[in-house]
């Protein structure tokens, strides 16, 4: 089993998604470069953006994995930020249907789209949230929308000045802050804790929130059964 996952983010996707990965498959061990892949590998690169990472690096990645011939899956990760899920990953497969290049029938692609962004699903932890606030900020924002209750994914922008992925970050920092720890693109050291992530599955699968990040789990557990079953012949 080996996997080429190609991330928009620069900073928290390179930083989170190894890590949880590392909990979630545990036998698949990350390599640097798509032709040190060897069995049960993967690889992971920016596609610095949407939508750079069709326009400047989805015909590479493709190039690479036919040339390749060593990868199950492409596996391309992806914020819907104000879009919904079928009209994100409607661009998408319009945009790869109008390529001359295609995946050899070797590789399948699996499209994963974060609604709205990773930080929303960052949000889906109960335990930073509190229950008595004391930061203006965050009382106004709990008050508004309670992502302990509420489905974060379903949540709109508070701020019209900022986008909704921009304010589901700010959310996100903000219960940090109330609880004396700091976040951001460039430090994800909390949430990729193994009982982080843990969190974030009970939340789904307690409540049914969640449903872009449930998409991620069910791959996993995918590839999981998979490989067992690889190694069991």
């Amino acid at each position: 089993m080996n996997i080429y996952f190609l991330v928009e983010g620069n900073e928290t996707e390179p930083q989170v998604y190894p890590k949880w990965l590392h909990y979630l498959l545990p036998s698949l061990k990350r390599v640097k470069e798509a032709h040190q892949v060897t069995y049960n590998n993967y690889v992971l690169f920016s596609g610095e953006g949407f939508p750079a990472l069709l326009y400047k690096h989805y015909e590479n990645s493709v190039k690479d994995i036919n040339e390749i011939g060593s990868f199950d899956y492409l596996v391309i990760i992806v914020d819907t930020e104000k879009y919904s899920t079928d009209s994100r990953r409607e661009i998408i497969e319009r945009f790869i249907k109008n390529k001359a290049i295609q995946l050899t029938n070797r590789t399948e692609l699996i499209i994963i789209l974060q609604k709205r962004c990773i930080e929303t699903w960052f949000l889906g932890n109960r335990q930073i949230y509190s229950d008595n606030p004391k930061q203006k900020k965050t009382m106004d924002y709990c008050s508004w929308y309670n992502v302990k209750e509420l489905d974060p994914e379903l949540m709109p922008s508070y701020d019209t000045k900022l986008s909704i992925g921009k304010f589901h970050k700010q959310y996100l920092k903000q219960l940090f802050k109330e609880q004396n720890l700091f976040y951001s693109e460039g430090e994800t050291n909390h949430v990729t804790k193994k009982h982080y992530l843990d969190e974030l599955i009970n939340r789904q699968e307690e409540t049914n929130h969640l449903q872009s990040f449930k998409t991620f789990i069910d791959f996993c557990q995918t590839v999981q059964q998979q490989m067992q079953t690889t190694d069991q012949d």
